[in-house]
């Protein structure tokens, strides 16, 4: 995730979003995936518990199929929603789409890993959590991320580069702070979080410049 989200801001620091890139993310993509599945079989045959033990009574095969199916028609469906209404409320109320889409759109696209993370939280499942959040920003910036690049070249809205891109470095290396060395995600941890978050918000409301800081605190060095 952290390999990851440095491909992707440094491409993007420089360069607009290109079907060449879209390319290297969907690769990167692809080979993380064959990576995790090369993993998961090794640790079966070797008898390493890799979380996929049997914890009960499941759905039915049939039940399965009918919630799959509903999912893959209402997620599609629900996307496309929740974006018409994002773009209608900003073109309503004039806040640029771009800071639409990182809080309205962002929490709202977010709510099915939410909850799917509060479910896995209640039955002490960390591992399932942490995998969910680490899952979605991986697919997050490198298959969604590779689909818009194959539309480009596109360039990104100033706020991405002088503010966005600093705050999602910053939480990637705070969550690899705390799964590299396995360290426990207490409640004050949690809280603390959720203050940085409120925090970019503010920042993201308020226009904070990041970029422009640190080249003036270079400038005066």
């Amino acid at each position: 995730m952290i390999a990851i989200t440095a491909l992707w801001i440094g491409w993007t620091a420089f360069m607009p979003l290109t079907p060449v890139f879209g390319f290297v993310l969907l690769g990167s993509l692809v080979l993380y995936s064959v990576l995790m599945l090369v993993w998961t079989s090794q640790g079966i045959r070797k008898g390493i518990d890799v979380g996929l033990e049997d914890e009960g009574e499941s759905l039915g095969t049939t039940a399965m199929w009918i919630n799959l199916i509903i999912g893959l028609v209402g997620l599609p469906l629900g996307a496309h929603l929740i974006v018409e209404g994002g773009v209608g409320i900003a073109r309503t109320y004039a806040v640029p789409e771009e800071v639409i889409g990182l809080t309205l759109l962002a929490i709202g696209t977010s709510l099915p890993e939410l909850g799917a993370g509060i479910a896995a939280g209640l039955r002490r499942r960390g591992e399932v959590v942490i995998g969910n959040v680490i899952g979605s920003n991986i697919f997050n910036l490198a298959g969604s991320g590779a689909i818009i690049a194959f539309f480009g070249p596109t360039d990104l809205a100033p706020t991405f580069l002088q503010f966005d891109h600093w705050a999602l470095a910053g939480a990637a290396i705070v969550l690899g702070l705390f799964v590299l060395p396995r360290s426990r995600v207490t409640r004050l941890a949690a809280l603390a979080m959720l203050l940085v978050y409120a925090a970019y918000i503010y920042g993201l409301i308020h226009g904070w410049n990041m970029t422009g800081e640190v080249e003036s605190w270079i400038g005066r060095s």
